[in-house]
């Protein structure tokens, strides 16, 4: 044996001896660590069907109050964000010029009644000459048409002082609806242009309405809902809080709209506790009908994987991954059409540590592991 065979035997020896150690140690290697999880049952629930979509919030009838003449405005009687009702006095518009028309037009009424009555005299004066044969049948006829040509300037006359008290009308502007009324856009002493200038915007709030649209392949499921009676709509509002009212459909468009392929639709809700307010977004939900006994997790429970949708179901103190088809959304949880029954036991927290096989210590809400009951 040579100088240069012995550290090639040293370096084999220690090679072996290291195979050896490894091999004693996965004899007596500890089992895998259990991991804590905190699992749910699949619950059964009777659970709506809901399409859900964004809408915008309107009022059910909405009023932009412009005035029918020129004038300065003398007066605003409302304070803004009032309640108003019909009929209610909202702007005075200065009426100087309107009541000057309106006298004009009487003065001039005033006067062709007199010539009326003067010409009707005549008119029976020579109704008698001509009987007795002292005037001509022209003279008389002249003096019929005098008197008729009077009487239609009357009637002229009289429309005319109508068509004044109606402008002089217009310098009161009244609310036409009932509503709560916005901030006035002009202030007293500012020129309102007739038929131009919005003075305030008047909303129904108590009932409002909701508008709303839904893909194309949704049209016939709602319009045979809408067909088999009332259909409720939840409208949710948006922010910190989230608060849920519940209203019903009122109208499906009747046409679809070819640049987005979606049809509108217009629900109405109550609203007497006013939670909506007109330009607000919403998320709106159409019910369309009812799951008998749907199976419900947690959504959190469900998980993406290259095969699909999956869950974590314990069984026999094992995590095993299960594919489950996912169904609608309701509120925290899901509907799961296929993949688990109700009474099965799914993981909601502590997924990342799992693996097919792998041991599981099913915690307590809100107990750490190790922490007796």
């Amino acid at each position: 044996m040579t100088r240069a065979t012995l550290p090639r035997l040293a370096i084999l020896a220690i090679v072996l001896t290291a195979f050896a150690l490894l091999a004693c140690r996965s004899e007596h290697a500890a089992p895998p660590p259990t991991a804590p999880v905190r699992t749910v049952m699949a619950e059964p629930r009777d659970t709506p069907m809901v399409l859900w979509s964004v809408g915008t919030v309107r009022g059910s009838n909405s009023v932009a109050v412009k005035s029918r003449q020129d004038g300065r405005i003398i007066k605003i009687h409302f304070l803004d964000g009032d309640e108003v009702h019909s009929g209610d006095l909202l702007f005075t518009i200065d009426p100087v010029s309107q009541a000057l028309a309106q006298a004009q037009a009487q003065a001039g009424l005033s006067g062709d009644r007199a010539s009326a009555e003067m010409a009707v005299k005549e008119l029976a004066r020579y109704k008698t000459l001509y009987a007795q044969g002292a005037v001509s049948k022209d003279e008389f006829d002249q003096r019929r048409t005098a008197a008729e040509t009077a009487l239609a300037q009357v009637r002229s006359s009289q429309a005319a002082v109508g068509i004044s008290a109606q402008t002089l009308g217009y310098t009161a502007i009244r609310s036409p609806i009932d509503g709560r009324i916005g901030i006035a856009k002009l202030d007293e002493g500012n020129l309102a242009l007739a038929n131009q200038d919005v003075l305030a915007v008047i909303n129904t709030i108590t009932p409002i309405d909701l508008d709303f649209s839904l893909p194309e392949r949704y049209l016939e499921d709602v319009r045979l809902a809408f067909r088999s009676g009332p259909v409720q709509v939840v409208a949710a509002t948006r922010g910190a809080k989230s608060l849920q009212v519940k209203g019903s459909l009122r109208a499906i468009d009747n046409s679809i709209n070819p640049a987005t392929g979606m049809f509108n639709m217009r629900a109405r809700f109550e609203n007497t506790d006013e939670i909506l307010w007109p330009g607000q977004f919403v998320s709106a939900g159409v019910i369309l009908s009812t799951i008998k006994g749907a199976v419900l997790v947690p959504a959190q429970a469900v998980q993406r994987g290259s095969d699909g949708d999956f869950v974590y179901r314990v069984s026999g103190g094992k995590a095993e991954p299960v594919l489950v088809k996912v169904g609608i959304p309701v509120d925290d949880y899901v509907v799961l059409d296929s993949g688990l029954k109700v009474g099965d036991e799914v993981v909601v927290e502590g997924q990342i540590r799992l693996y097919p096989g792998a041991p599981v210590a099913p915690q307590t809400p809100g107990k750490p592991s190790g922490t007796s009951s």
